[in-house]
């Protein structure tokens, strides 16, 4: 597992939860609900692994858990959506395989079998919901950084998944006015408008290290393809520097107010200016 080692940690609200299922009289349920989000959380860091990432840690919450591994900030978003599909991909087939072997008479139905594929389908199917910090949002974030850039993309994936919390909260409310149980809903909708602000936090931090990500692994490239952009020589190298996306090495055609090309910039050249600290109006025509 390399030098770092592995943690496994269970949040502290994860016990809460598992001691008033206790008192309800609901251990079985609350140990099949254990096993399948570990086995998730063990899904994603062994698709990790294969695809070159080292496992990290597990942390389980009260809603499912969350994987770590290293690499992630240098990931391709091809690779992170793959990581982050392993888990809820993993449920819903364990829940079809089950339903299958009963289906056939090749295992007889139980209480067990049956929680065991209610349970997979609702952690799968919550899983793939769009919103950070579950799979599905991951998923969502990935795409939105191919398309516009780690920094836009994580922004707006956080708005999408602050909407959605939001939208949770309101049918939980509107399912409890109608008397039908909706507390584990609105729970939900807290966990996840409170996990965005975590990320929120994280994601100058986690742009910083994408940035040195690309700039150490420039010198190993043997071949990749080529990112093109058109842009004003008034741009500033602050704001050019988010509109580098993954998977390809950026090129930038720098033009003046006439429209005439001054000259070609690489996302490598942006870089080292960012790091070098230089004022923040530093406009792109200054560092040609």
């Amino acid at each position: 597992m390399g030098e770092q080692g592995f943690d496994f940690r269970i949040n502290p609200v994860f016990l809460l939860v598992v001691f008033l299922f206790i008192l309800g009289g609901q251990l079985n349920k609350i140990l099949i609900c254990f096993t399948l989000v570990f086995l998730h959380e063990s899904v994603h860091l062994l698709v990790a692994y294969f695809l070159g990432f080292e496992p990290l840690a597990v942390e389980l919450f009260p809603f499912g858990g969350m994987a770590e591994y290293g690499g992630l900030i240098s990931m391709s978003p091809v690779k992170e959506i793959l990581i982050a599909l392993a888990g809820p991909l993993f449920n819903l087939a364990f829940a079809l395989l089950i339903y299958y072997l009963i289906n056939l008479r090749l295992l007889a139905e139980s209480k067990i079998l049956l929680d065991l594929f209610r349970y997979n389908i609702i952690i799968g199917t919550f899983n793939l919901l769009p919103a950070l910090p579950l799979d599905g949002g991951r998923v969502l974030r990935a795409w939105l950084v191919k398309m516009k850039g780690f920094p836009e993309g994580t922004v707006l994936a956080l708005k999408i998944a602050r909407v959605f919390a939001l939208l949770l909260a309101l049918l939980s409310i509107i399912l409890l006015v109608k008397s039908i149980s909706g507390i584990w809903v609105l729970l939900l909708s807290f966990f996840i408008y409170g996990a965005t602000f975590k990320e929120d936090k994280q994601k100058i931090y986690l742009f910083l290290r994408y940035l040195s990500s690309r700039r150490d692994s420039i010198a190993e490239i043997d071949q990749q393809a080529i990112h093109w952009q058109v842009i004003s020589s008034d741009f500033r190298v602050k704001d050019l520097i988010k509109k580098i996306l993954p998977g390809k090495f950026n090129m930038f055609y720098v033009l003046n107010d006439s429209g005439q090309q001054l000259g070609l910039i690489t996302e490598m050249d942006l870089i080292d200016h960012y790091f070098i600290g230089e004022n923040e109006k530093l406009l792109v025509k200054e560092i040609m």
